[in-house]
């Protein structure tokens, strides 16, 4: 599987230079890297159809994603951070989002903690993370490790939660999901965020039930609380 998700990112390398240099000049680099895929004869009827004009690039990309996803399904995909590593973490919740069928309830928790841990709030929308996190699925305390339930089971019932924010998000009312028990990291990220933004970042705070908190991260050190307010 590490192959072929090797191959895969290859191959949207090679659509990306299409996209860049023009199919012309594509088509002759191409030439010379279109061996590296022949044991895969999957990928090179693809890139020949999108250099020689017969199907679009969004087609082709499609087709491939489509084709990773069955490639996965068939072979197995239990390392998540190799996928994370060949295919880009920005890719993980769109993965994640077609493979959750097949997962069992324990599975869909353990693997959301891990690819949403790998991930960024850049790299997906907050509906859609939203909507994976509040699952009615069993089993959701195993989104956390074994050494963060402890540390979540040992926190107060009612828990000191801060947040970095912009001014907007406070002046709005409606604050995204992430969380922390440290009033030191939300100030480092409120720090950081105005570096970033260019907009005044304070930190607020709030007490939260701890039955209305979703899960709790440390492997970040930065002892992350998710909640949602419509809890």
């Amino acid at each position: 599987m590490e192959k072929y998700c090797i191959l895969y990112s290859m191959a949207l390398t090679e659509l990306s230079r299409g996209k860049q240099i023009g199919l012309t000049n594509a088509k002759e680099i191409f030439k010379f890297t279109k061996n590296d895929f022949e044991d895969n004869v999957s990928f090179v009827p693809l890139l020949n159809d999108y250099f020689n004009g017969k199907i679009s690039c969004e087609d082709a990309e499609n087709t491939l994603f489509s084709n990773l996803i069955k490639a996965l399904k068939s072979t197995g995909y239990s390392d998540w951070s190799k996928i994370a590593s060949f295919l880009g973490r920005e890719n993980l919740f769109k993965v994640f989002n077609h493979l959750i069928d097949d997962l069992s309830d324990k599975d869909y928790w353990v693997v959301l903690g891990q690819c949403y841990i790998m991930s960024s709030f850049s790299h997906s929308s907050y509906e859609i993370i939203n909507s994976f996190f509040q699952s009615n699925r069993a089993d959701k305390f195993h989104i956390m490790t074994e050494e963060e339930r402890l540390e979540f089971d040992s926190l107060p019932n009612e828990i000191e939660i801060y947040r970095g924010c912009s001014e907007h998000e406070i002046k709005s009312g409606h604050f995204r999901f992430s969380w922390t028990t440290k009033k030191s990291v939300a100030q480092f990220f409120a720090k950081r965020n105005k570096g970033i933004q260019g907009v005044k970042n304070s930190v607020i705070s709030k007490r939260v039930r701890k039955e209305d908190v979703l899960a709790y991260f440390t492997r970040r050190d930065e002892f992350e609380i998710i909640y949602f307010q419509n809890n």
